[in-house]
């Protein structure tokens, strides 16, 4: 009966083997991990932007409102709703009781 035993030309071959296969996964895992550090640090940028700009446009509309012109109340309406989106929970109860409507 044969045994079945590796010998150290088999044990040199599965370790060269398993360090072809371990240098070619490698970049990809690292590419892939790198790639989703991007999409949510880009996404987060987007988000932070979006915000400032929603925060921006309600300030701005804020300073030259004039709650008796239609257009400019139309203005606020749509900057406190825009606003709303990105307000943390006490900003959002702030800005609902400040809005004329």
């Amino acid at each position: 009966m044969p045994q079945n035993t590796l010998t150290a030309t088999d044990i040199t071959v599965i370790a060269s083997l398993v360090t072809v296969i371990a240098a070619v996964i490698s970049p990809l895992i690292t590419e892939i991990v790198s790639q989703i550090g991007n999409s949510r640090m880009k996404s987060n940028e987007l988000f932070l932007e979006s915000k400032i700009s929603a925060y921006s446009d309600l300030l701005n509309v804020l300073s030259i409102v004039d709650i008796r012109s239609q257009d400019d109340l139309h203005k606020l309406l749509s900057a406190l709703s825009r606003a709303k989106l990105f307000a943390l929970p006490n900003s959002y109860v702030a800005i609902t009781e400040y809005s004329p409507a």
